[in-house]
């Protein structure tokens, strides 16, 4: 039902995100939602990801459902600040889905847009740690993919703690509309 009402606002829709908040990749119904945007007309439809559970049976569905885009959080290329700052996940398991995802999308003709971001994590930063990630990944993407680069930060543009006094509105209700699976909008 939300998918057939975005349909008629697809010359106001810029980008259809499936997901919110949590890993996007636990939905096992993911390859079908994203089908079903593009059976409706919705364009850019994508989702951002950690790859953990990108396995390789996977990758050819979501590729041939018509994904047009997906975000990668890949933070480093330091394997020990990666398992360090995302807890439970292994390195290796993680840059091989990522790697073979990248590959079979080249290989197959996908037109879908890869974004790999680069979160510098550690204070002072390794002074060569965004330029190791880029020329990594650099030898699989195409131009029209991405390397982003971010800085950690509390949302809040403060030292410390997150310090918010109400008088700057949070920008998200003037382009942004989160619809749940229920049909709620939080």
């Amino acid at each position: 039902r939300i998918v057939e009402q975005a349909a008629d606002f697809t010359d106001h829709l810029a980008v259809m995100s499936l997901y919110m908040d949590g890993e996007p990749l636990m939905d096992a119904a993911m390859e079908a939602r994203i089908t079903q945007c593009k059976a409706a007309g919705l364009g850019n439809v994508g989702f951002s990801t950690n790859g953990s559970l990108l396995r390789p049976k996977r990758v050819a569905p979501l590729l041939d459902a018509g994904l047009d885009w997906v975000n990668f959080s890949f933070d480093t290329m330091d394997p020990e600040v990666y398992e360090a700052t995302r807890v439970r996940l292994k390195f290796d398991s993680v840059y091989d889905n990522i790697r073979t995802f990248i590959e079979a999308r080249n290989s197959g003709g996908y037109a879908t847009k890869v974004i790999l971001r680069y979160l510098e994590t550690e204070n002072p930063p390794p002074p060569d740690g965004f330029e190791i990630y880029k020329r990594t990944w650099s030898n699989l993407l195409r131009p029209e993919d991405e390397i982003q680069y971010s800085e950690v930060h509390n949302w809040g543009s403060a030292e410390g703690p997150l310090q918010v006094d109400g008088t700057v509105p949070c920008d998200y209700v003037f382009d942004n509309m989160i619809i749940l699976r229920d049909g709620t909008v939080p």
